[in-house]
C-alpha cells in the first residue's frame, strides 16, 4: 500500500498533474518472468507455483527520486480502446470489452542501485495473458498518483506476455527426476569399530528450479539375517525390508548419501535403490519404470578360517581351579585365569569362557559358558564359587572370541585356546567346628577335652610351658623359694604390695624386678620419664645441681615445685634457651615505656606517666594508638583492619571476614556512608548501589557526539541522539561501566 506520509497528486485516470517537486519519470525496460514455489503455500500434494517478475528501469540524469511505486494491471486493460455501449461501436471484435479499470498496488520499492525491482507472489495464469506494470517515481514527501496508460500524461508502463506454467506428470508432481543414479555396497568398520555394511548412493540433480533435494528408498528382499548363522541369536526375516533415508537437501552438481547397516545377507541379494525428487514441501510418487532406480547385488561378508571366522583368537589363555573359604561341612570351588588380547585387530570385541566335560569326548553340544561376555580390557577373569558335592568331573576350559558386533567364533580344536584337565578336589584345609567331633572316638591323649574341643579352666600348669616362656605370676604373697616351678628369671606381681619382683640369680629369693644400680644404664632417664612432682628438694644434694648439669629444654611443666627456684638461685646469663612459663606476670619498665605480659593485658606497651596505651596485642587483634589521646588510633583483628577517631568511633574498616574484602567508610558520629564490597562488586552510598559490575552487551555508537546543553522542549531527535551517543561513549570508554 502507498505510504501515507507522502502527498498524493492527481488521480487515477486523470490527465497531466501538477509537479509539486515530483521526480522525473523512469524508463521501463524489458520485463522477464519465471515460476517459483509459492512461499506462502501451506498445502502439499500438488506443485503450487507463483509468478516472479523482474522489472528493469532507467533513471534520467539528475534524478531526485527515492524509488519507484509499482502497480499491476492484470490483465492488461489499456492495450486498446475500450468498448462503449453508445450505439456507434461495432460488435466486430475490434474493441476490447472490459469492466471497471482496476490495478493492484504492489507498494513502494526504494532505489537500491541495481536498476531493477523483483515482483513475486503473483498468481499464475491458466492461459496466455498480457500483464502491464506501472512504475511511478517518488521522492521525499511526494508520491504522485498513478495515471492510466490510455489517459493524458500516463505513468511509465510496460507490457509482458505470460504463458501458464507446465503441467507435471505423475512421478514429477513436485520436481523433475534426477538425471543419473548410481550405487555401491561394501563392508567396513564404522567410527565405533563395529563391522557394518555401507551402501553409497550418488546422483546428478536435474536442471529444475523447483528441485530442493531427494528421498532415497532401499528395498531389501527377505533372505537376510541380522546376525550370521551360528551366533545363537540369529532370526531369519520373513518379510522384505525397506530403508528410507529421510529428506536429503542439496542441489550441488553431484549428490551423495551413505548409510551403514548392521544386518548382513546370508546369501547374495539384489537390493533396489530408488531416488524420489522433492521440492522441499512434498515428494514425488513412485512410478515403476519412470522413477530413477538402480539394483545392486550384495553378498555376505567374508569370514575367516574355522575358529577365527569373526575375529582373532586370544594369543594367550590360562585357567586354574580356585577354592573359597569353606563353611561347616561345605567346600566351594571356581575357576580363575588370565587372557592376552590380540594386537592390532580392531574387529576384536571380547571373549567368553566355556566349560567342557572330558567325559563327553569330542561331543561339544553340552558345553556351556561359565562367564558373561568379557570385554577387551578384561585381562583377568573368574567365575562364581560352587559347592563341591562328591567327586567332580575333569573339565576342559576354552575361550571363544567375539567381534565388535557380538558375533562369536565357533570352537575348533586346533584354533581355539583351551586348558585341559582341571579337576576340583575335596580340601583338607578350612575351619573345624568342635561340636562335629565325637568324644568317644578321640584318642586317649585327648581325654582332657572331654565333651568339647577346648582347654578346661586352670588346667595348664607352669611346668607345661617350654623353656624360655614363663607367665607372670599374680600372687598375694611371695611363694617360698627355692622351688623348681620358679626357676631364676621367673616374675611375679604381688597384689598386696603392688610390687613386681623376680627370682634372683641364685634362685633363693625374690628381688625387685628393676634394680636401679644394675638394670638402669647411666644417662638413660630423661625429664619426660619422671612423674611430675615426684622429685622434691629433699632428694637433691645441696650444690650438686648447677646450670651446667641441666640439659637445655629438659625443664617442662610440672617438674619444678612452685617457689623452689627464684632469682637468687639463677645465675645471670644462665637462661639462654626457650622457656615455657605457666600463667606468668612479667612487667618490664624502661624510661617512659612499660611492657606488661600477663593473662589480663596479654602484651601491653604504654606510657606510665600518662597511662596512654600505645600498642596492645589482644586475643581479638592488635590495637595501635597514634596520638596521646587513647581513643584515637587504629586496630587490627584477625580479619579486620580499622581506624577510630578522637571519640573512639570506628570511621573506616577493611573487613575480610566473608572471604572477600569489604571497605566501609563511616560518619564521624557513626553510620555507614559508603562501602565497596568485593563479593558483589557494588559501590554503595548510604546503603544504595551506585556503581556495580560492568553491564555487557553495549557497543560504541558512531557519528557526531555532543555534550552541549539543550532545551528539551525544542530539542530535535538528532540533538537527543548526539547527546545519548556521547553519554554511552563516556560510560563505555571513560568510566568502563558498560561494555561489549
Amino acid at each position: 500500500m502507498p505510504n501515507t506520509n507522502y502527498a498524493v497528486v492527481g488521480g487515477a485516470g486523470a490527465g497531466s498533474v501538477p509537479s509539486l517537486n515530483a521526480p522525473a519519470a523512469v524508463t521501463i525496460g524489458t520485463i522477464t518472468y519465471q515460476y517459483v514455489l509459492n512461499p506462502n503455500s501451506q498445502y502439499s500434494g500438488s506443485r503450487l507455483q507463483v509468478l516472479e517478475l523482474t522489472v528493469p528501469y532507467t533513471k534520467p540524469g539528475g534524478w531526485t527520486g527515492k524509488g519507484v511505486h509499482a502497480y499491476l494491471e492484470y490483465p492488461d486493460q489499456s492495450a486498446a480502446t475500450g468498448f462503449s455501449l453508445n450505439g456507434t461501436t461495432a460488435l466486430d471484435g475490434t474493441s476490447q470489452i472490459g469492466g471497471e479499470w482496476k490495478v493492484q498496488d504492489l507498494g513502494q520499492f526504494a532505489d537500491d542501485g541495481t536498476g531493477a525491482i523483483v515482483l513475486t507472489g503473483i498468481s499464475a495464469p491458466s492461459e496466455t495473458i498480457n500483464l502491464r506494470i506501472y512504475l511511478v517515481a517518488y521522492a521525499n514527501n511526494v508520491d504522485p498518483k498513478l495515471v492510466r496508460a490510455t489517459a493524458t500524461g500516463p505513468s511509465p508502463s510496460a507490457v509482458v506476455t505470460i504463458t501458464p506454467p507446465p503441467v507435471f506428470a505423475l512421478g514429477e508432481e513436485y520436481a523433475k527426476i534426477v538425471a543419473t543414479i548410481g550405487a555401491s555396497a561394501f563392508y567396513g568398520q564404522n567410527g565405533s569399530g563395529q563391522e557394518v555394511l555401507f551402501i553409497k548412493v550418488f546422483w546428478t540433480p536435474p536442471a529444475d528450479p523447483q528441485f530442493a533435494g531427494v528421498y532415497i528408498r532401499i528395498h531389501r528382499p527377505a533372505n537376510l539375517d541380522p546376525r550370521l548363522s551360528g551366533t545363537r541369536t540369529g532370526v531369519l526375516l520373513s518379510q522384505s525390508q525397506d530403508i528410507l533415508s529421510g529428506f536429503i537437501p542439496g542441489t550441488q552438481i553431484n549428490g551423495e548419501w551413505t548409510t551403514e547397516l548392521s544386518s548382513f545377507p546370508t546369501v547374495s541379494e539384489n537390493d533396489q535403490i530408488t531416488i524420489l525428487s522433492s521440492d522441499g514441501t512434498g515428494v514425488n510418487s513412485f512410478v515403476n519404470g519412470f522413477t530413477p532406480s538402480v539394483t545392486i547385488t550384495i553378498g555376505p561378508p567374508a569370514i575367516g578360517n574355522v575358529g577365527q571366522e569373526r575375529t582373532s583368537v586370544l594369543p594367550s589363555f590360562t585357567a586354574s581351579v580356585v577354592y573359597g573359604l569353606s563353611a561347616d561341612g561345605v567346600e566351594t570351588y571356581g575357576f580363575f585365569g588370565t587372557a592376552t588380547m590380540p594386537a592390532a585387530d580392531s574387529s576384536f570385541g571380547g571373549y567368553q569362557v566355556y566349560i567342557h566335560n572330558q567325559a563327553d569326548g569330542t561331543d561339544h553340544s553340552h558345553d556351556y559358558p561359565i562367564t558373561g561376555g568379557l570385554s577387551a580390557i578384561d585381562v583377568t577373569w573368574h567365575t562364581d564359587l560352587w559347592p563341591i558335592q562328591g567327586p567332580q568331573p575333569t573339565w576342559d576350559l576354552y575361550a571363544l572370541s567375539y567381534d565388535t558386533n557380538n558375533r562369536q567364533n565357533t570352537f575348533f580344536l586346533t584354533e581355539t585356546p583351551e586348558i585341559f584337565g582341571l579337576n576340583p578336589t575335596t580340601q583338607t584345609t578350612g575351619s573345624l567346628k568342635a561340636h562335629r567331633l565325637d568324644p568317644a572316638t578321640l584318642d586317649a591323649t585327648l581325654a582332657i577335652f572331654s565333651s568339647k574341643l577346648g582347654i578346661p579352666d586352670t588346667s595348664i600348669a607352669i611346668q607345661k610351658f617350654v623353656a624360655g616362656i614363663r607367665p607372670v605370676l599374680v600372687v598375694t604373697s611371695d611363694p617360698a623359694l627355692p622351688d623348681s616351678r620358679y626357676p631364676t628369671g621367673t616374675y611375679e606381681f604381688n597384689t598386696t604390695t603392688l610390687i613386681m619382683k623376680r627370682v634372683n640369680a641364685a634362685g633363693t629369693a625374690w628381688e625387685k624386678a628393676i634394680n636401679g644400680g644394675v638394670d638402669i644404664q647411666a644417662g638413660t632417664i630423661t625429664g619426660d620419664r619422671i612423674v611430675a612432682n615426684t622429685i622434691t628438694v629433699g632428694l637433691l644434694q645441696v650444690g650438686v645441681l648447677a646450670a651446667s648439669n641441666i640439659t637445655a629444654g629438659t625443664f617442662v611443666g610440672g617438674v619444678v615445685y612452685a617457689g623452689q627456684i627464684n632469682t637468687s638461685q639463677i645465675n645471670a646469663g644462665t637462661i639462654s634457651v626457650a622457656v615455657t612459663l605457666t600463667a606468668p606476670t612479667i612487667v618490664i619498665t624502661s624510661g617512659s615505656v612499660t611492657i606488661n605480659i600477663d593473662g589480663t593485658n596479654y602484651i601491653l606497651l604504654k606510657d606510665p606517666s600518662t597511662g596512654h596505651v600505645q600498642t596492645q596485642l589482644l586475643s581479638s587483634g592488635l590495637n595501635i594508638n597514634s596520638t596521646s589521646t587513647p581513643a584515637k588510633g587504629a586496630f587490627v583483628t584477625f580479619n579486620t583492619f580499622g581506624a577510630t577517631n578522637n571519640s573512639g568511633i570506628t570511621v573506616a574498616t577493611l573487613d575480610a571476614t566473608g572471604g572477600y574484602g569489604k571497605l566501609t567508610l563511616n560518619a564521624a558520629g557513626g553510620g555507614t556512608i559508603m562501602s565497596l564490597d568485593a563479593s558483589t562488586g557494588y559501590l554503595q552510598s548510604f546503603g544504595q548501589n551506585v556503581i556495580g559490575p560492568r553491564a555487557l552487551g553495549w557497543h560504541l555508537p558512531s557519528g557526531t557526539l555532543s555534550r552541549a546543553t539543550f532545551d528539551q522542549s525544542t530539542a530535535t531527535l538528532a540533538d537527543v541522539a548526539q547527546r545519548l551517543a556521547a553519554l554511552i561513549t563516556d560510560l563505555f570508554q571513560q568510566h568502563g561501566m558498560i561494555g561489549t
